[in-house]
């Protein structure tokens, strides 16, 4: 929609403004009041559908937020996590929070290096093949807290593991 703001805002301009032209030949203050209500009614709209989006969207990553605060409350200030969703994370979580290799030569890297307590895998960022870290690595990660998307717990969208040791 950005490529088009600029051609359709000159096009409501010379609309409004072509209005106000013939309505100002007739009475001026009329024409004013006319133009405001448009403007007006034009801005209503604009402001109840942004709302309406706003609202929409707002839960849309509520269990990154709602893991983050469960990491926050089950760890130490100095605590690191992994994640991809390093933002949201690092905001809710008030952790250091960093990324993970895309490869396990990576990853085992930043375990050794980072000791994180843990890491968080959720369908809200790309993953690839970290995906099958859990697997792999299930000597030394521990499923701690899970959300689903459906009520039979069935479908998880994000798991929080715990580090039990860091030897990988």
């Amino acid at each position: 929609l950005l490529p088009i703001a600029l051609p359709l805002l000159v096009l409501v301009g010379k609309g409004l403004y072509f209005i106000y032209d013939i309505i100002k030949k007739y009475q001026k203050n009329i024409a004013i009041f006319i133009f405001i209500i448009l403007i007006l009614v034009g801005g209503y709209f604009q402001l109840a559908r942004a709302n309406e989006i706003i609202n929409s969207k707002k839960d849309s990553y509520i269990q990154v937020k709602d893991s983050a605060l469960w990491m926050k409350e089950n760890s130490n200030l100095d605590d690191v996590i992994f994640s991809k969703s390093v933002t949201q994370v690092t905001y809710y979580a008030q952790r250091r929070t960093q990324g993970f290799g895309e490869n396990q030569t990576e990853f085992k890297q930043g375990v050794k290096k980072n000791r994180p307590k843990y890491i968080v895998f959720s369908v809200f960022e790309p993953h690839g093949k970290t995906l099958e870290y859990p697997q792999i690595f299930n000597n030394s990660l521990e499923p701690v807290q899970a959300y689903f998307a459906d009520k039979e717990k069935q479908q998880p969208i994000l798991v929080v593991y715990k580090f039990k040791n860091y030897d990988l």
